[in-house]
């Protein structure tokens, strides 16, 4: 079976997960997000991003979202590379600000020519962590010390609630992660996309705003 009929049998398996749109509409509220009719996104992995976003407000007033990209040395790359990055930069971060959790977001990305990207959202406690230079230095010296290229910052945002302009502009550029074009070429049985599950406190569920 040649890459395009593999591609359109996954996409039809999953045709129900599937939007080719350009927004998506949670709770009520219309987002925008990175797609085009040559991609498609999955619609679970956007509710699971929105999610994350809503959790970690019904915790913190305030929270910072960043996003980086890591490139992979093939002669040093292992499988467990990019978790074990996750759980030690989770560690050192948490030590240094003593924060209480940590939400994130990741996505695997292949090429026809067999290798492969990452893209990582983190998303902290906005109170204690106003800029991502710390976040940023961690990650990377954790990446390099396995061999891999220097990673790059995307982006970042500071958010105060979720439904402005500035939440709408963080989740535009999160769904990135949620395209399907690149991830169907990942070997059959490998992950391409994972989370944390930081669940909804309901003392503070009333932060999160709701469409009327």
């Amino acid at each position: 079976m040649n890459t395009i009929e593999t591609l359109d049998k996954r996409r039809a398996r999953k045709h129900s997960e599937i939007t080719y749109n350009s927004t998506v509409n949670f709770d009520g509220f219309v987002l925008p997000i990175q797609n085009r009719a040559d991609w498609g996104s999955y619609l679970p992995t956007l509710r699971t991003i929105h999610n994350q976003f809503n959790a970690m407000f019904s915790h913190h007033c305030k929270v910072l979202v960043l996003r980086t990209d890591f490139h992979v040395n093939p002669i040093h790359w292992s499988e467990g590379d990019f978790s074990g990055l996750i759980k030690r930069s989770k560690r050192l971060i948490t030590k240094y600000y003593k924060l209480q959790r940590i939400g994130h977001i990741w996505a695997r990305e292949a090429s026809e020519s067999g290798g492969h990207h990452y893209h990582l959202v983190f998303l902290l406690d906005g109170n204690k962590v106003n800029h991502p230079m710390v976040i940023t230095n961690i990650l990377t010296q954790e990446w390099k010390k396995m061999g891999h290229p220097h990673p790059r910052r995307n982006n970042h945002h500071f958010l105060t609630n979720s439904v402005d302009e500035k939440f709408t502009d963080a989740f535009h550029h999160c769904s990135y992660l949620a395209k399907i074009h690149t991830k169907d070429l990942q070997p059959i049985g490998a992950r391409n996309f994972g989370a944390s599950q930081i669940k909804m406190s309901t003392r503070n569920e009333s932060r999160i705003l709701k469409a009327s």
